[in-house]
């Protein structure tokens, strides 16, 4: 047999499945192979060893049960050079391009923390970036369906979740909020949510429970997401526009946000 370097992925799958090496193997070698590289050329983003070991036994128990197995099974694969060029680069190109107005953008690591999680999975399904405004968020990510564009309050401190009551509970301000929603929820493309935090079941204590806007008081965070499918994200130029329209549309909501939530002053 050929040495494992020079052995197709196709090729190395059937040496696996017929047990002329095993998976773990075939992973400590390329685990070897990519740390000596590593050092020449800081060519890895992350170099999950023992997780890549983890999959390599479970891919030997499962050719040693007979378990039907996918065409690759076992064989170790590094996508950093995937991610970089179809992922990570585009974003940081899209990014560059927006306006001062909405610099800068954080990007969010895509390694998960699994301390306290059940679910090992060592990365994120999806790549993002926000830029944080007084009490509000403008909020971008790329996942196997597309992008997602946002804008809002994903999950309120409680200093600003009490001035957004107040801003709801008060009459001007509150009727603004439901104007610039009902406007929002006209554009077809524009869906409303309550952000990370579950809505309570009733209005907040020392609100009455028959409030014109209790829905709204109910709520502790507040987000207009649009979207675009993967088969619209060919053009760039065309990607930016939609993005910037989506800031647009969800100005109304991000500036009273900001003046009632962030307590900055309207001008």
């Amino acid at each position: 047999m050929k040495e494992l370097d020079q052995l197709s992925a196709r090729a190395l799958a059937g040496a696996i499945r017929d047990k002329q090496i095993s998976s773990l193997e075939a992973t400590e070698a390329a685990l070897g192979r990519l740390a000596a590289a590593h050092e020449v050329t800081n060519c890895v983003l992350s170099l999950e060893a023992e997780q890549a070991r983890a999959a390599a036994k479970a891919a030997d128990a499962a050719i040693a049960a007979g378990e039907p197995l996918g065409p690759l099974a076992g064989v170790p694969l590094a996508h950093k050079d995937m991610f970089d060029r179809e992922i990570r680069d585009p974003m940081a190109a899209l990014l560059d391009s927006l306006p001062e107005e909405y610099q800068p953008f954080k990007v969010f690591r895509m390694n998960r923390d699994v301390r306290f999680s059940a679910d090992k999975s060592p990365y994120k399904i999806i790549h993002g970036a926000a830029h944080g405004a007084p009490g509000a968020v403008y909020y971008l990510h790329l996942d196997a369906s597309g992008l997602m564009v946002a804008c809002g309050n994903y999950m309120m401190q409680p200093e600003e979740l009490e001035r957004y009551r107040q801003a709801v509970a008060d009459d001007a301000s509150g009727e603004e909020l439901s104007e610039i929603l009902a406007g929002l929820r006209r554009r077809r493309s524009i869906q409303l949510g309550p952000g990370g935090l579950e809505p309570l079941k009733t209005v907040p204590r020392g609100y009455p429970r028959d409030h014109a806007r209790a829905d709204m008081l109910r709520q502790k965070g507040l987000i207009a997401t649009r979207t675009r499918s993967g088969s619209e994200l060919q053009n760039g130029p065309r990607l930016r526009t939609f993005v910037l329209e989506t800031f647009e549309m969800c100005s109304g909501l991000t500036d009273w946000l900001g003046w009632y939530v962030g307590a900055r002053s309207p001008s």
